[in-house]
């Protein structure tokens, strides 16, 4: 951009992300260099983010002064663009990880250690390509973690490609799908599945 009378400064990750601004407004300014990779805004329209307030939804519309995100059925929620950034986004359309903890009743103590971490990440992998999701998944793996107060805990993490960013609740429901067919019992309140790292 070369500074004539006005000079437009713009943020092509926004829409309308541009202003004007005289010479006189702009010899007072500084600025300092951008990295090449540095990103311009945490995301783009269209792709999936998690909010630290819980929000889960597709980038709308964003622009200098609002964000819109299109929650799952269609609902739009709104933020002021500082309030979304005071969001920490989480973008998940490069990807993401999600580990979880699921608790199994103690009555399937005899295989919890052996075969139902086995059996659960063959499922749940079965499962996820049953339902059109078989591309989404990068990686899983389930193991026995530990003999808790009210059931046995099995860890399980899979990571995702950006693919998935719309179906980030996909393994929770696997996993009870997989409890279902082989009608093994979970104790109440023993699901919970988390972003990695959060």
């Amino acid at each position: 951009t070369s500074i004539n009378m006005n000079s437009k400064l713009e943020n092509k990750a926004l829409e309308n992300g541009f202003v004007r601004l005289r010479i006189n407004d702009l010899m007072e300014l500084r600025s300092r260099p951008i990295t090449e990779n540095e990103p311009w805004f945490p995301s783009r329209c269209g792709e999936w983010v998690r909010l630290s307030d819980g929000t889960y939804g597709s980038v709308a519309a964003q622009t200098p002064e609002m964000v819109t995100l299109k929650l799952k059925g269609g609902a739009l929620k709104y933020y002021n663009t500082t309030d979304y950034l005071a969001q920490s986004p989480t973008n998940l359309s490069n990807g993401f990880r999600l580990s979880g903890i699921f608790g199994l009743d103690y009555r399937h103590q005899s295989i919890a250690t052996g075969e139902i971490p086995k059996m659960i990440q063959e499922a749940v992998t079965v499962e996820l390509a049953k339902a059109g999701h078989g591309n989404l998944m990068e990686h899983i793996r389930v193991e026995f973690k530990e003999a808790g107060a009210s059931s046995l805990d099995m860890a399980i993490l899979a990571e995702f490609n950006g693919k998935a960013g719309s179906q980030y609740w996909v393994l929770e429901r696997a996993c009870v799908d997989v409890c279902n067919q082989h009608s093994w019992v979970i104790p109440f309140q023993q699901v919970s599945v988390h972003m990695a790292g959060s």
